[in-house]
């Protein structure tokens, strides 16, 4: 699956409720290079719904805390892995 830059994503801020945009983050050539622990993170988490942390290390980057655990992400990033949710 290729990246369809002329899709519009709807911009990500702090608080939001977001899903991983899963088939990009499966679908990026260096998949198979990251490590295991973040494959089986983003397996295991790929239905869930997080509310948006803003990491203070990284501008425009975001922890991941699930909604439902409220348990944070190891892991940072970019709005662009990111689906806005609305139920």
């Amino acid at each position: 699956m290729k990246a369809n830059y002329k899709t519009k994503l709807s911009p990500i801020k702090t608080g939001d409720m977001v899903k991983l945009n899963y088939d990009k983050l499966i679908n990026n050539v260096d998949f198979n290079k990251f490590s295991t622990k973040y494959v089986k993170w983003i397996n295991e988490h790929k239905d869930s719904v997080f509310i948006t942390k803003e990491d203070i290390r990284l501008k425009n980057h975001f922890i991941l805390c699930n909604k439902e655990t409220n348990e944070s992400s190891l892991f940072i990033f970019s709005p662009y892995d990111l689906l806005k949710y609305e139920n």
